[in-house]
């Protein structure tokens, strides 16, 4: 399919858009019911090993594409699209009940950035059910009060908001952190126009305010506890991360005194798509996979 042939991606590279249209024909969407609530996720590759990939705030599991391509010769692999759902609680009980749908008793998880969040309450809800993890571009779960403050405050504003202009609010604060090569750029703001205008809504940011409040209220470690999770733990970031600073750093090692932390030269915020071959290599290697 070429660029002309997707409304949108004019002036893209051919092959970049080909490699989107086989990937969308090479990996339909499952679906589930959970609780009245119905869940898509996307089940790729033959490896006996699961690999669950919990993605970002664009929410949708097709976005995670680079890491599910990244992963899916070794490993089978999961990736669910979050529904807008109003708790952590809810999100990570339907993240289990796909596990469970596919008989997965314990997996491999790769959290990038708002899904680093949502592993971190997956190990505290059912610990039983991960067997490694990757926190990748992602801030660890301690108090901080001035993000719990803004958020409450985004949200009453978001609430009362149309949504035309919530949806351009949401596309500004997140297009910048999609952090890619400079060959991929085109294709990448064509591709976040299509997700925003067609995939995602107002309920999708309620839901990821909502969610983050309910962490920052329930899942928290305070006063210096440690998880009582004591598994294998990877932290990645991107050398130029926004959410790479020494109070994260320091948190991850208080909460996870086991935890390798890699800082990748070169890389930004969504890390495997700014430094592919250096990602791979170090999340491999902690899975056991090279």
């Amino acid at each position: 399919m070429t660029a002309a042939a997707y409304r949108g991606y004019e002036g893209v590279p051919p092959e970049q858009v080909e490699r989107l249209s086989k990937f969308r024909a090479e990996h339909p969407c499952k679906r589930i019911n959970v609780a009245g609530v119905t869940w898509e996720y996307i089940l790729s590759g033959n490896g006996t090993d699961v690999l669950l990939v919990l993605s970002g705030g664009l929410r949708v599991a097709e976005a995670a594409f680079v890491l599910i391509q990244m992963f899916e010769d070794d490993y089978r692999v999961v990736a669910p699209t979050y529904p807008p759902l109003g708790t952590m609680g809810e999100l990570v009980d339907g993240v289990v009940a796909i596990l469970d749908a596919e008989q997965v008793s314990e997996a491999y998880v790769l959290g990038q950035s708002y899904g680093g969040i949502v592993a971190q309450v997956l190990m505290q809800r059912y610990p039983s059910r991960v067997k490694k993890v990757v926190l990748s571009g992602t801030v660890p779960l301690i108090v901080v009060r001035w993000k719990k403050y803004l958020n409450s405050l985004v949200l009453a504003i978001v609430t009362l908001l149309p949504e035309r202009v919530v949806m351009s609010l949401y596309r500004r604060i997140l297009s910048p952190i999609v952090t890619v090569q400079k060959s991929e750029r085109t294709f990448w703001k064509a591709y976040l126009e299509e997700l925003f205008e067609q995939r995602l809504s107002k309920a999708d940011l309620l839901s990821h305010l909502h969610t983050n409040l309910d962490a920052q209220a329930n899942y928290v470690y305070t006063g210096g506890a440690k998880s009582s999770w004591h598994g294998d733990v990877l932290v990645v970031w991107g050398e130029n991360d926004h959410l790479r600073t020494e109070r994260g750093r320091k948190g991850m090692e208080d909460i996870f005194p086991q935890a390798q932390i890699r800082v990748i030269a070169g890389g930004g915020h969504t890390v495997a798509m700014t430094e592919p071959v250096k990602y791979a290599a170090a999340v491999k290697g902690f899975l056991g996979k090279r």
